[in-house]
């Protein structure tokens, strides 16, 4: 499989590899790295037919939980409503979901989210 850096979010890079077309969409690849400020997770990039990112997923997270200590939980990065902004097309929703045993908690939701790029 070949190696591709994209580029999400300003100065989030990730790196997946690709997958064959045959596996049809919503595309998922396998494998992803996300590497931000020092910190590495990987995990699975989904895209949908359009090519729009529409998920990230990884183990890699810790949590805090009530009494202080650190867990690892699955957590996820959910993308949607592109739109084309200043000439980039970007997701203007954005969630960010632990999936607990319990149940999942969403901790971020934005509507008309807008994001800004370093030049």
């Amino acid at each position: 499989m070949e190696k591709r850096n994209l580029h999400f979010f300003g100065n989030i890079a990730s790196t997946v590899r690709d997958v064959p077309t045959a596996l049809g969409t919503p595309w998922i690849y396998p494998w992803g790295a996300v590497r931000a400020y020092g910190t590495t997770a990987e995990g699975i990039f989904t895209f949908n037919e359009d090519d729009e990112m529409i998920a990230f997923t990884t183990d890699d997270r810790e949590a805090t939980t009530m009494d202080g200590k650190s867990e690892k939980v699955r957590w996820s990065a959910i993308c949607g409503v592109y739109k084309e902004i200043n000439g980039i097309r970007q997701p203007t929703e954005l969630k960010a979901v632990w999936h607990y045993d319990e149940g999942d908690f969403t901790y971020f939701d934005a509507k008309a989210a807008m994001m800004s790029y370093d030049k």
